[in-house]
């Protein structure tokens, strides 16, 4: 056993000594939302009268009636819908039955603004929400239901008297515009002689689709979304939220059998998903799950920052962060708006959201005929394979696993336990401990970029500070990534190292109820092209970093942007560095900088090129030299730094070269063109690095 291994501890070495389980937090996630943070994708389901008229949201279709803004005539196609969402992972669709325009996409006795009247659609009979929920049923998708508390339509919303007079106005107080009864009344007036209950009326809708067995998987609905979104020049409604929240845990929550109430997004201080703070799909690097919320004065504070709700450590209520995206530049389909976002965008989204604690909601669009294009359905099925593919295989399967330390030394909370895909097994540490490590050894030399880190969020989320580390063959400790949060998830991204040791270490943060760390999982994963971090250096090029160099003296750095993460420069004049590589092409990487200046570059001792690497604005991983086409057999490049004055300094980063027998690489001669539309541009393609 190595020295550094003698103060760790092994599964083997662990017996079953009964030693209790470390307390649970005050704050823990309910049933649903413990799945939803594990189930990780969830899609919304955009879908009405926007579609057909190029609107985004919020518009109003005046006096004109359904069937002139409501256009389908073809059957909606929730099948392929469904079933593509269900294969690429998701796990739960939500639909918008009614969006701010206030028109109803299910048959509703509470208005004739819907499908059925006057549409269409399979004769004035269709139901759009009934056939998604046959097909979420018959696939079992979960589903939440979307309905807008604001109303632009419906004349009940907003306070009037029998002759439709405004009973309320907006006024100016204090620098401050505020909604007060108009002259001659009290709020308790004005709420008497509305002659309409918009909150009834709301009310109504929800058990007319809560309560109807043909909507919802198999009957059932576990998300509730109001979205808050208001538009300027509304009518002023105050919401009945607690009737209204009564009415949905009734017919969907514990009242109604059902093993946890319904998740509320949208619910003030009744809220259990939260929204992420942003439509990009993109979490904070520092994610809790937790709000501060005010039951008496019905507020919730999840901390919003920087265009994030990062959450609290010591929230008082468990909300699901949830991250919300469209697939498309926009949440409606329209002709202008229909393209799917690239699978470069998708993953950031991915590791910036389920990689920082928050599911993933999705935005996927139906057409103007009630299909999603060909385009966006093969965009979904190309992400949900990606991370099937990126995932599937856990490089660390097969690791050794030391701890520093493990619970009462007792088997059932071994660090082996990181392994078994078992969310409800953890590993853990002793009460007067609140920072523990853990040590994978992998059977080989492994190339990742991923690493995965669970926390054991049914015990609460407690962990502020983590740093994941990697060796190679003993060498030293080099930083992979390091943070705050974990929570359900954290994916750490990099771009790809090579090591067989991977060390974890992970913090109680001092506000925390608990201070015992735990893990449930973690996982080594080297992930698809499409999901990997981009480098820069196009694939299939081999890379050498600065540390391979032939050097004396060159000053080593390190940071993400490298690499590898290391890199060197010097300011000594004549200075020289030099690398042996085998291929056909060469490529340097450095820094341009202002302080930087010129080198002379050879390639098997003769000089081929002087190079200058001053500019304006320092930047790192740039290409400072690219050879001309070489010979198939080894060489050997050297820079020579001959930089003076004040612009004496040089850079190194490392080489990417072409080794692949000679076939040589093909490249666009120009990085972008512009092309005007319903034009030709012709584009140059050679041939580079061939024998």
């Amino acid at each position: 056993m190595a020295d550094q291994d003698r103060n760790n501890v092994v599964h083997e070495q662990l017996g079953d000594h009964q030693f209790k389980a470390p307390n649970k937090d005050k704050v823990l996630p309910s049933p649903y939302q413990y799945k939803y943070q594990k189930d990780e994708l969830a899609a919304f389901c955009h879908f009405g009268p926007n579609t057909f008229n190029e609107i985004e949201w919020g518009e109003s279709y005046g006096k004109k009636t359904p069937n002139e803004i409501f256009k389908l005539t073809k059957d909606f196609d929730a099948e392929t819908l469904v079933k593509t969402l269900k294969d690429a992972g998701f796990t739960k669709l939500i639909v918008t039955a009614k969006h701010h325009d206030g028109f109803c996409i299910w048959a509703s006795d509470a208005t004739n603004y819907d499908v059925t009247a006057a549409t269409n659609y399979k004769g004035g009979k269709g139901d759009i929400l009934a056939e998604i929920s046959e097909a979420c049923t018959k696939h079992n998708l979960d589903m939440g239901l979307y309905l807008s508390p604001w109303d632009i339509h419906d004349d009940s919303y907003g306070y009037k008297d029998k002759n439709g007079k405004a009973l309320v106005r907006e006024v100016n107080k204090n620098g401050q515009k505020v909604n007060e009864p108009i002259e001659g009344y009290t709020w308790d007036r004005v709420k008497k002689e509305d002659v309409k209950d918009y909150n009834k009326y709301y009310n109504d809708q929800l058990i007319e689709i809560l309560g109807n067995e043909k909507y919802g998987n198999h009957g059932h609905f576990t998300e509730v979304w109001m979205d808050g979104a208001k538009g300027s020049g509304a009518n002023y409604q105050e919401y009945d939220f607690q009737k209204w929240f009564d009415t949905i845990q009734r017919y969907e929550g514990k009242a109604a059998g059902q093993k946890d109430d319904c998740l509320l997004f949208g619910a003030e201080a009744h809220t259990t998903v939260r929204w992420i703070g942003n439509e990009h799909g993109f979490a904070s690097e520092e994610t809790w799950s937790k709000s501060k919320t005010d039951m008496k004065k019905n507020t919730i504070d999840s901390n919003n920052k920087n265009g994030y709700t990062q959450g609290y450590v010591d929230g008082n209520q468990w909300t699901v962060p949830e991250a919300d995206a469209r697939i498309t530049s926009g949440w409606f389909w329209g002709n202008s708006k229909k393209t799917p976002k690239s699978m470069e965008a998708l993953s950031e989204m991915y590791f910036r959201s389920v990689g920082h604690n928050a599911p993933l909601l999705l935005n996927i669009p139906p057409n103007n005929e009630g299909k999603v294009d060909t385009a966006i359905l093969n965009r979904v099925k190309e992400f949900g394979s990606n991370i099937n593919k990126s995932f599937e295989n856990n490089l660390a399967k097969d690791s050794k696993v030391y701890a520093n330390e493990v619970r009462g030394n007792d088997i059932k909370y071994s660090p082996k336990n990181l392994l078994d895909g078992k969310d409800n097994t953890y590993w853990t540490v002793n009460d007067n401990q609140k920072t523990g490590s853990i040590t994978l050894k992998l059977p080989k030399l492994t190339k990742f970029d991923v690493v995965s880190i669970e926390e054991s969020i049914e015990f609460g989320q407690r962990i502020g500070n983590y740093k994941v580390e990697y060796r190679k063959n003993g060498e030293e400790w080099k930083t992979f990534e390091e943070g705050k949060t974990i929570g359900a998830k954290r994916l750490c991204r990099k771009q790809a190292v090579e090591a067989n040791e991977v060390r974890i270490t992970v913090s109680a943060d001092d506000k925390a109820d608990v201070k015992v760390p735990m893990l449930s999982e973690v996982g080594i994963y080297k992930v698809t092209t499409e999901m990997a971090l981009k480098n820069g250096i196009p694939e299939g090029l081999k890379t050498v970093d600065d540390r391979k160099f032939e050097q004396t003296g060159w000053n080593q750095e390190t940071g993400d942007e490298f690499l590898e993460r290391t890199g060197m420069w010097t300011n000594e004049l004549n200075k020289e560095a030099s690398v042996k590589f085998k291929g056909t092409k060469v490529w340097l990487m450095g820094t341009v900088d202002p302080k930087h200046g010129t080198a002379d570059i050879y390639i098997d001792g003769k000089k081929i090129k002087s190079i200058n690497t001053n500019a304006a604005n320092r930047k790192l991983k740039q290409v400072i030299f690219e050879s001309d086409d070489l010979s198939n057999e080894e060489h050997t490049l050297k820079i020579v730094n001959t930089g003076t004055g004040d612009k004496n300094a040089i850079g190194i980063d490392g080489i990417a070269y072409l080794d692949n027998e000679g076939k040589g690489a093909l490249q666009i001669e120009y990085p972008n063109y512009r092309v005007n539309e319903d034009c030709e541009m012709p584009i140059v393609i050679k041939r580079v690095g061939g024998t």
